[in-house]
């Protein structure tokens, strides 16, 4: 056998091993698991615009600091004025502060503490509609205690 011949071989050999390590390194696709029970999702202490047991309940997880959560807002805001007075319909807000937003957790934080007075539903709002003031601040614990303020 010329050495030509026997360089062509292992690189043959070579190539269709690797191919078949690369193959099967691939990760494999997995099929979709159990739906998600609903009590995992909503909680009696949910922030709801309705009752547990509506037959069409809406879940959105946010970010208050989140620039598509905002640019996306609206459009719930509509839907949730839309179905307001609609007793087979729930809107429910989680937040899910994200960790490369660091007012993400405060902003939570500040809905959350409105949510006990009553007012998370309007903090909300308020957290959305001057995200950018609030997070262009210096301040924004101040602003978010003035939005308090606003509200009560």
């Amino acid at each position: 056998m010329s050495k030509e011949l026997k360089v062509i071989i292992g690189i043959g050999i070579v190539v269709i091993v690797g191919g078949i390590l690369l193959f099967r390194s691939q990760p494999q696709v997995e099929s979709p698991g159990q739906p998600i029970d609903g009590k995992s999702l909503v909680r009696e202490s949910s922030h709801m615009t309705g009752k547990g047991d509506a037959k069409v309940t809406v879940v959105e997880f946010g970010d208050y600091e989140c620039p598509a959560c905002a640019a996306a807002e609206p459009a719930f805001e509509r839907l949730r004025q839309e179905y307001k007075d609609n007793p087979n319909v729930n809107f429910v807000f989680r937040n899910f502060p994200l960790p490369q937003h660091q007012k993400a957790l405060v902003s939570a934080e500040a809905a959350e503490a409105a949510g006990e007075q009553g007012k998370f539903w309007e903090m909300h709002d308020k957290l959305y509609q001057n995200q950018d003031k609030w997070i262009g601040s210096g301040d924004h614990k101040a602003l978010f205690l003035q939005y308090a303020t606003e509200l009560s």
